[in-house]
């Protein structure tokens, strides 16, 4: 079974095309009275050369497809009677492609004065009227569309199809049924961009998205079907009818309301689309990549396209490793795709105002002044870069860029007044206030020495980006890192080292060395 539903939207025009094909294979046979019960040379088979997937949409076409399972009603009449072995005969969609009969039939030559009406979903309560030529008209009257069908049963057991009179192909001996709609559907975008990535295990990166949905149709609540590959939601409404389709929704923390009055225009066997406040903007099968771009939106540009103009002034960052953390995924739980190292530099710049304490005030508590005024920062056990331990080292550039941020400052300890973090601070808010990151991500903040190793480990690919996004590309000056060295010291990284004395420096909080910031999505 086939339903295809094409939108010729540039014409404003609805077109259904609807077509069901149950195809009785049957060979011949000879019968003097027509009974049923006669039949005895070849089975009756029932088929459908179709794909068993269900609900799948592309940009022109809605196609819906049987799946197995399903079942599906065939009534006989003959002479304004209903043949007694084909009176609500179920057909049941088998693994193999075949609809199988609840009870086996053959075929006879008196079969061509018969009429076939058959219909879906299958219902044992069926009303059929054998002397009407619309024999589903009193069935169909007496349904009310359910209002809850936000899942499969529910939407198909709305979505009611039916014939009207058939017959058998004397020759080929099968029984070809034109099924139509009875009622109309309505599809709904909602705001929601996303990507779906090929990448393996990873989530959807949703920019934006309608929540807390809320449909009404006619003043009553209902519940549409979500379609979670198109990301639209499908209701099944009576054909033609008068009734007001509500939507609201938020989005971020716009309360939005929208209504949909013209259902009447719908006839049955159609569907209109109905795009509210931007609709859909699904990018599927995208290959995240280190090296691929970052906007200012939150959208990605892969690092094999070439940018546009606008696209180049829109660049912020480029994708410096993928996934996150724990750390970061738990402040935001949609930040787990990727961390996105800033497209240039941040300042030149001190960390703090001062850096070499006195034994007075190392005595009055200033030596490990983080253990109680850190807000979780932590040294890495040795003032020596030769002895440190990179297999130690922690991915927690964002934790402690927000402990750096929490320090009081100044800070007061023992009588003596010192900040450790005042230029950090400066430095950290005219960047965010110039580049300002997407409210999707986690923000910008500062590398510990692991970020810094990872991007080392990509910097080919990022650099390669960096230049084609005429950015700064990582510099062999020594960058700043949120790791803490000493008292009044911080550990500065140097690329393209080799060496741990070479690649790691104490660093003296006054003095001034480089900036760049990272952001997680």
């Amino acid at each position: 079974m086939i339903n295809q539903f094409i939108i010729d939207k540039s014409m404003n025009k609805i077109t259904s095309i609807l077509t069901l094909v149950l195809t009785f294979v049957l060979n011949s046979c000879s019968s003097d009275d027509y009974t049923m019960s006669n039949f005895n040379v070849a089975a009756l088979r029932f088929e459908i050369t179709e794909s068993h997937t269900r609900a799948s949409i592309n940009t022109t076409t809605m196609t819906t497809v049987f799946t197995v399972g399903d079942k599906a009603g065939v009534f006989g009449v003959k002479n304004g009677y209903v043949v007694e072995d084909l009176n609500n005969l179920p057909l049941t969609l088998n693994q193999s492609g075949f609809w199988s009969p609840a009870t086996s039939l053959n075929y006879s030559v008196d079969m061509a004065d018969i009429k076939f009406y058959a219909y879906f979903p299958y219902n044992e309560n069926i009303t059929f009227d054998a002397s009407s030529e619309t024999p589903f008209s009193e069935y169909i009257n007496s349904l009310q569309v359910p209002l809850n069908q936000e899942n499969v049963k529910n939407f198909n057991s709305a979505d009611i199809m039916v014939t009207g009179a058939c017959t058998v192909d004397t020759k080929l001996h099968y029984v070809k049924l034109n099924m139509t709609h009875v009622n109309c559907m309505v599809n709904v975008e909602l705001p929601n961009s996303s990507y779906v990535f090929t990448n393996q295990g990873m989530e959807p990166y949703v920019l934006t998205k309608a929540e807390n949905v809320q449909f009404k149709l006619g003043g009553k609540i209902v519940k549409p079907y979500f379609d979670t590959e198109i990301q639209s939601y499908r209701l099944i409404v009576k054909a033609n009818t008068s009734e007001t389709l509500n939507v609201s929704y938020t989005d971020g923390d716009r309360q939005n309301n929208a209504t949909i009055n013209n259902l009447a225009n719908i006839n049955k066997g159609e569907y209109a689309d109905y795009v509210i406040d931007g609709g859909v903007d699904l990018v599927s099968g995208y290959n995240l990549q280190v090296g691929d771009y970052y906007l200012s939106t939150g959208k990605l540009v892969s690092k094999d396209a070439e940018l546009t103009a606008q696209q180049k002034a829109m660049v912020i960052g480029v994708v410096a490793k993928l996934g996150t953390t724990d750390g970061i995924s738990s402040s935001y739980k949609t930040a787990t795709h990727a961390i996105v190292l800033s497209l240039n530099n941040g300042s030149l710049a001190a960390w703090g105002d001062y850096a070499a304490t006195t034994s007075a005030e190392n005595n009055a508590g200033w030596r490990n002044w983080w253990i109680d005024y850190g807000h979780g920062l932590a040294n890495q056990n040795t003032n020596s870069a030769g002895s440190l331990k990179e297999d130690t080292f922690a991915e927690i550039g964002f934790e402690d860029t927000h402990s750096w941020m929490s320090v009081s400052n100044p800070l007061v300890i023992g009588g003596y007044t010192h900040s450790y973090n005042c230029v950090m601070i400066e430095s950290y808010n005219i960047w965010c206030r110039t580049t300002v990151a997407p409210d999707i991500t986690s923000g910008w903040y500062l590398p510990s020495l692991r970020d810094h190793i990872n991007i080392e480990a990509n910097r080919t690919a990022i650099d390669a980006s960096l230049d084609k996004a005429e950015g700064d590309k990582i510099s062999t000056d020594l960058y700043w890192s949120t790791s803490l060295r000493a008292a009044g010291s911080n550990w500065c990284y140097s690329y393209g080292k080799t060496a741990l004395a070479d690649r790691y420096k104490g660093v003296g909080l006054k003095d001034k060395r480089l900036y760049r910031y990272l952001l997680a999505f």
